[in-house]
């Protein structure tokens, strides 16, 4: 399913509810009229019908479009973000409703994009052009993703790690010795953490030298467990693109009035719907920043909008994946990166096992030791996994 449509009737793309208002025909005629008239906003299939909102059970199913082909399988392009006819959770994200507006920044980047279209910046025709571009871009070159789960998991659980102050993974970290357990304040639980940085700090390095981000690692490790088809677009076509788009949000975010409310402010890290306007800005200036930035300047003197539902275009984010691929790309090219397989309960063990040999070859005493913090939880988590695979095996 798709929120919104490229009507050929209207000339610009409509959310469901907002086509039925602006074509004002009779209901009982929808289906068969924009069976001849919509295109999927991405990768413009045809064939698409309206589907018009239902009630199933407690669930209040809203209007949205179709595009299947003749066989029953999806109508859209295999590189299209809506192939498979579904709108997921991570294509919603993306989306920005026509009829509401569910957040501040959303309302913000509404007004500039209807401001625009005003002023004669952009017009529906050349945002459909930019998609076009876009998607043209998307289906030149991609590449497989062939990481494994394992790499990925060991990724993931090495960069989630609790990293205390001192503990960044930037300075070389003192290995542990009995010694610094005998200090009155000592903390087992800061040290066993402090403990594993210091033994996967050569990961976390690379990771910081190739400009690798948490969120984009689990981002690229929830992408691989979906059931998504594992080949994303080659990041280095839109990289200089994605740069500036980054330059000019940040650019706006700093400078712009509608930016100063802290409600707003706090939403613009990452916001997809305000790349996508900046990437709208920059492509009808030919990718010059300075240019985009002078169109800007109209948008943002614009004193009062006339309509509010001029045509608010962003349907998607042109970069959608991008931070994915990029961080994919970068583990690849690089021949994977290396890493050790140690938990935190190892290193706890390691610790103790040391702590107790160094006790019994010492005349003075050392303090007992106090409950383990997680090698008892590891055992546990070992012996449920255990008894649910015998349960299964016995199914």
């Amino acid at each position: 399913m798709t929120d919104t449509a490229y009507s050929k009737h209207l000339q610009k793309e409509v959310d469901a509810e907002q086509y039925v208002d602006l074509l004002g025909i009779d209901k009982n005629q929808i289906h068969e009229f924009a069976h001849h008239d919509v295109l999927c906003p991405v990768c413009e299939a045809t064939g698409g019908t309206y589907v018009s909102a239902a009630l199933s059970g407690y669930y209040q199913k809203k209007a949205h479009f179709r595009f299947v082909g003749k066989g029953g399988e999806s109508a859209h392009h295999p590189s299209c973000d809506f192939y498979g006819d579904r709108l997921s959770h991570e294509m919603g994200q993306h989306l920005v409703r026509y009829s509401t507006d569910r957040t501040k920044i959303t309302h913000v980047i509404r007004k500039l994009v209807c401001a625009g279209i005003q002023e004669n910046v952009f017009s529906q025709e050349t945002m459909r052009l930019m998609r076009q571009w876009f998607f043209k871009k998307r289906t030149i070159s991609t590449f497989s993703v062939d990481i494994s789960e394992e790499d990925l998991g060991w990724f993931v659980y090495i960069i989630r790690l609790p990293r205390i102050p001192y503990a960044n993974g930037r300075d070389d970290l003192l290995p542990f010795t009995v010694a610094q357990a005998t200090i009155p304040g000592f903390s087992w639980n800061e040290a066993i953490q402090r403990e594993a940085v210091r033994i996967h700090q050569p990961t976390l390095r690379v990771f910081q030298e190739l400009k690798i981000w948490p969120k984009h690692i689990i981002d690229l490790q929830n992408y691989l467990q979906s059931s998504k088809p594992k080949f994303l677009i080659d990041p280095s076509l839109l990289r200089e693109e994605y740069a500036k788009t980054l330059q000019l949000t940040a650019f706006i975010v700093n400078n712009s009035a509608e930016f100063k409310n802290k409600a707003v402010r706090d939403r613009t890290d990452g916001e997809e719907k305000l790349l996508a306007f900046a990437a709208l800005l920059l492509f009808v200036s030919g990718w010059e920043i300075d240019v985009a930035i002078m169109k800007f300047a109209v948008i943002a003197n614009v004193k009062e909008v006339d309509d509010m539902l001029a045509g608010n275009f962003i349907g998607l984010n042109p970069y959608l994946k991008f931070s994915i691929a990029d961080t994919a790309k970068k583990i690849q090219d690089n021949g994977g990166i290396k890493y050790k397989e140690v938990e935190l309960w190892e290193v706890e063990k390691t610790m103790r096992d040391n702590y107790e040999q160094y006790n019994r070859n010492h005349m003075h005493s050392l303090p007992p030791l106090g409950p383990d913090l997680y090698i008892n939880q590891y055992l546990k988590d070992l012996e449920r996994e255990k008894m649910l695979s015998d349960w299964i095996g016995d199914k």
